[in-house]
């Protein structure tokens, strides 16, 4: 019997092969002077926020890099906080993910409950994720659109947003809260409620998964606000917070019995990409009825 080709598989080999055809001149990034092209360093000067190298993912070469690091992480977390939910109570999932990046979140539906993906709409404020996004949809076979060059805050204000029940926010929150703070991510949970959470469907429940760093230094004390303002606003939700590190700082949490990835990863591919195994975020889920 043929063996079955996941989405995660798909992308990751994509970018790969991508990888390995492009020349890393980057006529179009400022950063290429100083960046000794070693897509290693720049990444760990962004997520690092040291941004000696670059500040930001403007490079298609690093992009690849990035799937090829990270997708295994990121696909695993998500997959772990969809353990935490009865999957039964949702006859589909329409899923919207802010920042979406290189779609690590549709890459955990599409191995947990491929049957239930209705559609996947991600937002992210970088084009140069535009190759890969047109891969994903190649690949997937499910109603996935993309947009790029929109700012995420700035479309929630602007915009009503309909007809979907699931959410998702992963490593989204860290990128901007060194420039917005404690009050910028209030506004952002305010415009969220406002512009998708009180235009969900009513046939089903609406899933949230916030899915990001465990330092305070980057946010993570401020995910309690949204649990507040649903609770000041009186919708009727559950929620839990979980966590992978025993040492996390993250209140109320309960720890997950592992921290392993769900994925066997290729040694040679490990050293190529210093692969990210380990999960190691902090979680809120939330189910606002």
């Amino acid at each position: 019997m043929e063996e079955l080709i996941m989405l995660i598989d798909e992308i990751i080999n994509f970018c790969d092969a991508d990888y390995d055809s492009i020349e890393c001149n980057c006529d179009d990034c400022s950063n290429a002077t100083i960046c000794n092209h070693n897509c290693k360093k720049c990444l760990d000067d962004i997520h690092f926020h040291n941004n000696q190298l670059r500040s930001d993912y403007s490079c298609r070469k690093l992009l690849d890099y990035y799937v090829c690091r990270y997708s295994y992480k990121y696909c695993s977390e998500i997959r772990y906080a969809l353990q935490e939910i009865d999957l039964d109570r949702y006859r589909d999932f329409s899923i919207l993910s802010l920042g979406c990046g290189g779609a690590a979140d549709l890459m955990a539906f599409d191995e947990v409950c491929s049957a239930k993906i209705n559609e996947y709409y991600g937002i992210d404020i970088n084009a140069y994720w535009d190759t890969i996004h047109e891969q994903i949809q190649r690949s997937s076979g499910y109603n996935v659109n993309f947009s790029t060059n929109i700012d995420v805050l700035s479309y929630l204000r602007t915009n009503n947003i309909m007809n979907y029940n699931v959410i998702i926010i992963e490593y989204l929150i860290s990128f901007f809260y060194k420039e917005i703070g404690k009050m910028g991510i209030s506004q952002f949970f305010d415009d969220i409620i406002e512009s998708i959470v009180s235009n969900k469907r009513h046939d089903t429940p609406m899933l949230i998964i916030i899915n990001d760093v465990d330092s305070r230094n980057t946010g993570r004390d401020t995910f309690g606000m949204l649990i507040d303002k649903l609770t000041n606003m009186e919708y009727n939700f559950t929620y839990s917070k979980k966590r992978f590190s025993p040492s996390s700082y993250y209140s109320d949490s309960e720890q997950y019995d592992t921290n392993e990835n769900f994925y066997v990863i290729d040694y040679d591919f490990q050293q190529k990409y210093c692969v990210a195994k380990t999960c190691n975020s902090v979680q809120l889920i939330i189910e606002v009825e």
